[in-house]
C-alpha cells in the first residue's frame, strides 16, 4: 500500500506534466499557424494588386 502511495503520484504528476507540454506546444503551434495566413494573406492580396 505504501508503496503504491509512493509511485501512483510521481506518475500521475508525469503525465499531467506531460499533458501541460503538449498542450503548450499546440498553442505555438496555433500562434505559428495564424502567423503564417496573416503572412499568406497580405501575400495574397499584394500579387491581387500587380
Amino acid at each position: 500500500l505504501f508503496n503504491y502511495l509512493l509511485v501512483r503520484p510521481a506518475e500521475e504528476i508525469e503525465r499531467d506534466n506531460k499533458r501541460k507540454a503538449e498542450a503548450e506546444r499546440k498553442a505555438e503551434l496555433e500562434a505559428k499557424k495564424a502567423e503564417l495566413e496573416a503572412k499568406q494573406t497580405a501575400l495574397q492580396q499584394q500579387i491581387d494588386e500587380l
